[in-house]
């Protein structure tokens, strides 16, 4: 962008995101494509006539509305304005109403993927659904979507996880149920931070505000900090087909899950945090995982996990509870991991195989 501006991408797998109170964030959402790499490609680089068109629709909320009763609206425009094609994916994403006031449909761009967070300021977040078809796809009758959630159970076993279950023991429960299901076609599964509040029962809204949190030294001038809570949803989306004729059967799947952590390169030292190694490479690691397991993969997810040193944070991907609360630091670190959602089990390569490795780690 310029010698006066950073990259606007960075491809490393840690991130931070400032508490100071005279300072903010950027933050830019992009599009991640995971695809499966097979054969050969065109040896003339033109793309196919018959390629597939990967196309996107975006709802927004209502002010007071339910993630349920969000996804109950999606599915009576899809009756009604049809997306034509086979739906592959569905996800939830988090965009920053820039406005505090009583939030509107209307004054939220759906396509918004820049914007500044502050932390000195109450911010107010909004959860809307958007699903990926592809339209070249030949689709008898139509698809609706639906989902099942699986919410970490407050057991109390787990004294670094806030008393809430773990992340493996949530997949167990997710994972026998998918197993149970033929009459659905799932299409992906992701974890959503849900915002939680003391002595009420689980609800997802749609709308919900994030407390300010920053260090400050002059903080009776700008009004007291709040601890917002959030724990970590396993969600299973899948697409019912409607009007096809007939019941149609899809085979079960037996979900299980790899988390794939970046490795750190250096220590931190005053003024310098700890670097980890680049996406890309990560990635390779995954890939060599996937050739030596011969692991079949039903999706894939990015995952973004606080990493600063305390408490909770010291579980990696397996915390399910996390919070936004004043900790001391100026910066936090957070960590971006991917995980593979399998179709059946796999069976780990012995630890003398040497995998992809970056040149230096600690």
């Amino acid at each position: 962008m310029g010698r006066r501006f950073k990259d606007i991408y960075a491809d490393s797998c840690a991130a931070e995101r400032s508490m100071h109170a005279a300072k903010s964030t950027k933050f830019l959402i992009g599009l991640r494509l995971w695809y499966h790499v097979e054969g050969v490609g065109c040896p003339s680089g033109q793309p196919s006539s018959t390629a597939p068109a990967l196309v996107c629709r975006t709802f927004l909320p209502k002010a007071d509305e339910r993630f349920d009763q969000l996804v109950h609206r999606v599915n009576k425009r899809l009756e009604s304005d049809r997306l034509g094609g086979r739906i592959v994916s569905v996800e939830v994403v988090r965009l920053l109403c820039s406005s505090q006031k009583q939030y509107r449909p209307q004054i939220l761009n759906p396509n918004l993927s820049l914007w500044k967070e502050h932390a000195d300021c109450t911010k107010k977040f909004v959860h809307c659904v958007r699903v990926y078809a592809l339209l070249t796809v030949h689709q008898d009758g139509y698809e609706t979507i639906g989902y099942q959630d699986f919410v970490p159970e407050y057991n109390r076993r787990n004294k670094d996880n806030k008393g809430y279950e773990l992340f493996s023991d949530v997949m167990q429960r997710a994972s026998r149920w998918i197993a149970s299901q033929q009459s659905v076609r799932f299409t992906n599964v992701e974890t959503i931070n849900v915002k939680i509040k003391r002595n009420t029962s689980f609800e997802e809204r749609c709308v919900y505000s994030e407390h300010r949190c920053a260090n400050h030294r002059l903080n009776y001038l700008t009004g007291p900090n709040r601890t917002t809570r959030y724990i970590r949803v396993v969600r299973a989306f899948f697409v019912v087909t409607k009007g096809a004729g007939g019941r149609m059967d899809y085979p079960s799947a037996r979900l299980t899950v790899r988390t794939f952590s970046p490795l750190q390169l250096t220590r931190p030292t005053p003024g310098h945090p700890a670097e980890f190694e680049q996406t890309r490479h990560l990635v390779d690691r995954v890939n060599q995982w996937l050739q030596v397991t011969g692991a079949s993969v039903f999706s894939v997810e990015t995952v973004c996990i606080k990493a600063t040193r305390c408490q909770v944070q010291l579980l990696g991907s397996e915390a399910t509870y996390s919070e936004n609360s004043m900790t001391g630091a100026w910066a936090e670190r957070w960590l971006y991991h991917i995980r593979l959602y399998l179709d059946g089990e796999y069976v780990e390569p012995p630890p003398a195989l040497d995998l992809v490795q970056p040149a230096a780690q600690v």
